[in-house]
């Protein structure tokens, strides 16, 4: 799974943060937490942290990777 997360606007170089989005991932469900959110850790990293995000947020990747 991948993630979808919002990017901040930047006034200096005139970035509009409101409509883009940085892909972050590949990440392996570690627990469902009910109310459509997710416990991710980084695909293949045990011992890495563990984040929170929205199902919305989240997508699958090809089945060839």
């Amino acid at each position: 799974m991948n993630a979808h997360v919002p990017v901040t606007s930047k006034v200096a170089s005139g970035e509009v943060g409101k409509l883009s989005y940085q892909v972050k991932g590949p990440f392996q469900i570690s627990k469902i937490l009910g109310h459509n959110a997710y416990e991710v850790k980084r695909y293949n990293g045990p011992e890495s942290a563990t984040r929170k995000y929205k199902g919305t947020e989240l997508y699958l990747l090809p089945p060839a990777i």
